[in-house]
């Protein structure tokens, strides 16, 4: 696949554009003039990040542990664009999804091992999407997306031992024809290296590569010319998304995304509801091709933060300009006070007015990293989201500029009290109790002392009862000492301008969607529902939710709301799940008002289950640790629902010997459990009794 001579010539052009720069690269907001300045920071971060990714090889961090290490390193040394949907997210969806955390990092470690040949890069890539395709069948794990995380993660062991697989890169070889494209994830990725190969040789001419990565280099020039937008000359159909994703190619009419972070909504529907229509400024421009696309009516969808797209404007008349002088006003009565007769607000230059007719909200939510960019405008998921431009994407065939089609909403998998009880320690009866419960109470409380499961047991309760594996139809919150009304259901919160706004809560707008959907059932669990004032937090929710007082007959006024807001209910297909444990005596008792709206159900921990036996079975235990467990666990147990300061709140739950991550289960992973995890609790149980007391327990649960 060697480069041949025009291909030649289009490389020597490309080095020559980044040449004549002075080697300028624009990365993360800085200008670098020498590339290996760039290099010395992302080798001085790969000090960090290499332990960090050894140790979750090793099995010292489980997915999830990783997971956490992975996200604040990645944002802490972010000289890769590893943040994004296809890097960081990524991985973040591994580790929500997963129904088999074990496997999946089984799976994930052996991909992300450095390969041994260009052969073994191959079939880690294949082996990789074709867990993932079997996995996630259902959902939006971005199986495309395969070869950039692995390949990222090469280089983090070693620079040189292969190419990051970069979108941009990519689209600068495909649009200067210096690459193939290849449905097959794993032959692509081969060409893309091998590209890389012939690049460095043809750009090492006159320049020292000796000391420095050379995929680095090849990918500096690459993103210096993508900046210079020469990419742009690639056809819209041939333009990718971040990369290289799997996302629903959309070809229909041309839609803007503007960031209006702390969006102040409310006052701009007032303002249309008054005048009929709102002038709406932005502080840069519309670009010229896209201008001849634009033809009102058409819609901006507002992104309020973190690509999440709640609300879109409908335009039906704009006005726009490059120029940094600004444009006055073109609809003076329309326009807020602040604005009026004026060019700019301070650094804020006015460049482009939309009239705007009517705000309504998404439903549902749509978010930017699903939308397919509209090339030449904009060419990657990412740049959607660009603060000082507007981002380009394409609305599904069939859909107006003016009445965009809804986004296909991912169908979910059927979920059955078999599939919540599958990997369970409880008898499916139980469960069965429980949902029923929930059914007919609708506020249930899952209460049991630290580690019996709450949070792995309520959300496959929600599964079961809603009858699908829908993250869709189930929201969730942690209650902490510093929750409030305003949190939880409405209250006023200060804009960028120092005023404030009334802003709905999330149970509120939980409840709001809920209503809109009456066809189907909505679970919101609470986490550690006892830790806030629950009367304080709920407000007049507190008679609201009862199970007979739903729906609009009980309607009423919330705290903060004025005549023009309707009354609020809570809709009957709304359940709510609190969580609560028994082991945390900061806590006051739950009052009476809450108990008297909630069932509960006691969670126990399962040590003498069979199902309990089985797992450590399963994962490596020998029968001999299998008995050490359940016996001094037991007799622990035994000890503390005995102690009068104590009692059945606090005993040791299961989940603590059920680890995600961990290769074998053996003698070593045992005691680092009973050190790391258990002792340390019995020493927060008995604070006001002798260390001897912990000591002695400790080394009867050691014992051989």
């Amino acid at each position: 696949m060697a480069l041949s001579e025009d291909q030649r010539k289009t490389a020597r052009s490309i080095f020559d554009s980044y040449k004549r720069t002075g080697f300028k690269l624009t990365y993360q907001g800085r200008t670098y003039t020498d590339f290996r300045e760039l290099d010395k920071e992302r080798m001085d971060a790969l000090k960090t990040m290499r332990p960090e990714t050894q140790k979750f090889l090793a099995g010292t961090y489980t997915l999830q542990e990783f997971r956490e290490v992975s996200d604040r390193l990645a944002r802490a040394n972010n000289k890769w664009g590893f943040t994004g949907p296809s890097g960081q997210m990524f991985v973040n969806q591994l580790a929500k999804w997963s129904k088999n955390p074990d496997k999946t990092s089984t799976q994930l470690r052996e991909s992300i091992r450095r390969p041994k040949s260009r052969e073994d890069a191959a079939a880690k890539i294949r082996s990789m999407a074709d867990y993932l395709r079997k996995e996630f069948p259902d959902s939006k794990v971005r199986f495309a997306s395969v070869p950039f995380l692995l390949s990222y993660f090469w280089q983090i062991d070693d620079p040189n031992v292969a190419p990051i697989h970069y979108p941009e890169s990519r689209q600068v070889l495909v649009a200067e024809k210096l690459l193939e494209p290849d449905e097959d994830l794993a032959q692509s990725y081969l060409n893309f290296w091998e590209r890389h190969d012939d690049l460095a040789g043809e750009w090492s001419e006159g320049f020292d590569l000796a000391t420095d990565c050379k995929y680095w280099f090849v990918e500096h020039v690459l993103q210096a010319y993508f900046q210079s937008q020469k990419a742009d000359t690639a056809a819209p159909e041939e333009a990718e998304s971040e990369e290289g994703e799997e996302i629903t190619l959309f070809s229909g009419p041309l839609a803007l995304i503007g960031t209006w972070k702390n969006a102040s909504i409310d006052e701009a529907r007032s303002f249309i509801k008054t005048k009929g229509a709102w002038a709406s400024v932005w502080n840069f421009p519309i670009k010229e091709g896209a201008r001849q696309e634009l033809t009102p009516p058409f819609h901006v969808f507002v992104n309020v933060g973190r690509g999440v797209l709640k609300y879109r404007m409908k335009v039906v008349e704009y006005q726009t300009s490059k120029g940094n002088e600004g444009l006055p006003p073109p609809w003076p009565d329309l326009t807020d006070q602040p604005n009026k007769g004026k060019h700019r607000n301070g650094d804020f230059v006015f460049k482009t007015w939309f009239k705007v007719t009517s705000i309504d909200e998404v439903t549902p939510t749509l978010n930017a990293f699903d939308l397919k960019p509209a090339a030449p405008y904009t060419m990657t998921s990412r740049a959607l989201l660009n603060q000082s431009t507007f981002g380009y994407f394409r609305l599904p065939s069939g859909a107006t500029a003016a009445e965009p089609a809804a986004a296909a909403e991912p169908v979910a998998a059927p979920y059955s009290l078999d599939d919540a009880a599958k990997g369970m320690f409880m008898p499916k009866a139980e469960l069965s109790e429980i949902v029923d419960l929930l059914r007919r109470k609708k506020n249930v409380i899952l209460q049991g002392p630290p580690g019996v499961g709450k949070t792995f047991v309520a959300r496959r309760l929600a599964y079961a009862l809603i009858a699908a594996e829908s993250d869709r139809q189930i929201g969730s919150v942690q209650f902490h000492q510093s929750y409030s009304y305003e949190d939880f259901v409405q209250g006023y919160r200060p804009k960028k301008d120092g005023a404030f706004e009334l802003t709905k809560g999330i149970f509120v707008r939980f409840c709001d969607d809920a209503r809109q959907r009456p066809e189907h059932l909505f679970v919101f669990i609470i986490d550690e529902i006892n830790r806030g004032n629950v009367s304080k937090i709920f407000g007049e929710l507190m008679l609201l939710i009862e199970s007979d007082k739903r729906g609009p007959g009980w309607k009423a006024a919330l705290a903060y709301g004025d005549e023009d807001q309707a009354e609020f209910f809570v809709p009957p297909n709304v359940h709510l799940l609190g969580l609560m444990n028994t082991a945390d005596r900061s806590l006051a008792l739950v009052d009476y008002a809450l108990r008297r709206r909630f069932a509960f159900a006691d969670l126990e921990p399962c040590f003498e289950a069979a199902e309990f036996e089985a797992h450590l079975k399963e994962r490596g235990a020998t029968p001999a640790l299998v008995a050490k467990i359940r016996g001094r666990l037991t007799e622990l147990n035994q000890m503390i629902e005995a102690d009068k300061d104590l009692g059945r709140g606090f005993r040791i739950g299961h989940s603590y010997f059920c680890p995600d991550g961990v290769a074998r289960l053996d003698g070593d992973w045992y005691s680092r459990v009973i050190r790391r995890e258990i002792v340390p609790l019995l020493r927060e149980y008995w604070f006001d009794r002798p260390q001897q007391d912990v000591k002695a327990a400790e080394e009867r649960l050691l014992a051989n």
